[in-house]
């Protein structure tokens, strides 16, 4: 459906329409300005509206003269109270706000009161503890005596209440009771701390028993290496046969063999940690500067370069090695390498 079309007004409909505009905010004009009737009606009704002894004066006319005009009355003109909706509800949020506020105040006081109340005494009833009272009221259990009577149940409010009794009655005895236990809390401190030092004893012992065994084992390498190396005698019949095992590898993890030394059991635990572990294992003891220190290892990771190198370690050892061993010999030989290359590239960074 088309949209009606609004045409410009001429001057003369635009003077018309300005006049029955005015006429319109005239008459609204008078509407705010006049009182309702119902408004009228409530205030000639209200008691409020008394006359009083100064009205009379007033109706003389001396009133006003002395103490000039009076206010309007409130139905005269038009009222000049403001309404605003948009203040009466904030104050009405702020004041809700206020009141909760004020309400979960109070409530965590109580909660904290509350639970400081609890706290205050941690009492365990006496079926759940270890130890009670013994025969003849003697006290056997001194957090009974300190705990709050009124948490505690019948049974255990008599034992409090003769427990109190028979220390007032037996104070030089319940004196004597707690010195006995003051020197059988002393003597159990003693006896712990004796086991305390028998603990430290045997661990330092274990521990200088470790390294003197590292030593060893170090000592032994190295012999073996010797009696390796050594060339045999011109009158010797053929060359001991050896085995995997009876390689000396640098490794201190492994079976004791003929109670001599420590050998690798397989070429798994050849890594260039437990190697290093071995090799390294007597640096701790020595009192040496960085720079001492770091020439030592690198001289020992030499030495067991040129001791496994594959080229040497062919000819000066495997025409010893047993047939069936040289392949796992071999592979621990390229092992060893690999991880004292490792060593020493690390050692070079």
């Amino acid at each position: 459906m088309p949209r009606s079309l609004h045409f410009k007004r001429t001057p003369a409909e635009q003077a018309a329409h300005d006049a029955r505009k005015a006429r319109r905010s005239a008459r609204r004009a008078e509407k705010q300005g006049e009182p309702s009737r119902k408004r009228q009606r409530r205030e000639r009704d209200s008691p409020k509206l008394r006359r009083w002894a100064s009205d009379d004066e007033d109706d003389d006319g001396n009133g006003s003269e002395e103490y000039g005009p009076q206010p309007a009355r409130p139905g005269a003109g038009p009222s000049r109270h403001m309404f605003d909706p948009d203040a009466i509800r904030a104050e009405v949020e702020e004041a809700r706000f206020r009141e909760k506020m004020f309400g979960a105040l109070d409530d965590d006081e109580r909660l904290d009161f509350v639970e400081a109340r609890l706290n205050d005494y941690a009492h365990v009833p006496k079926r759940w503890r270890a130890h009670g009272f013994g025969a003849g009221g003697v006290d056997q259990d001194q957090d009974l005596l300190d705990a709050d009577p009124r948490l505690m149940e019948d049974e255990e409010y008599v034992e409090w209440v003769r427990a109190g009794m028979w220390r007032r009655k037996h104070a030089a005895e319940h004196a004597e009771q707690q010195r006995q236990q003051a020197a059988f809390a002393a003597i159990q401190a003693e006896a712990a701390a004796r086991e305390k030092a028998a603990a430290n004893a045997r661990r330092t012992k274990r521990r200088e028993r470790e390294r003197r065994r590292e030593r060893d084992t170090r000592m032994l390498y190295d012999q073996r290496w010797r009696e390796l190396l050594q060339p045999p005698a011109i009158n010797s019949e053929e060359p001991a046969v050896l085995s995997f095992v009876d390689i000396p590898w640098p490794i201190l993890k492994g079976k004791l063999s003929d109670g001599e030394m420590l050998h690798a059991i397989s070429v798994k635990e050849l890594t260039a940690e437990a190697i290093s572990s071995f090799l390294f294992l007597l640096d701790i003891e020595q009192d040496l500067d960085p720079t001492g220190l770091a020439k030592i290892r690198k001289e020992r990771l030499r030495e067991t370069m040129l001791r496994f190198h594959p080229d040497k370690f062919e000819g000066r050892v495997m025409s010893m090695v047993r047939e069936q061993d040289k392949s796992a010999v071999r592979e621990g030989v390229g092992a060893v390498v690999r991880a004292v290359s490792a060593l020493m590239g690390e050692k070079a960074s």
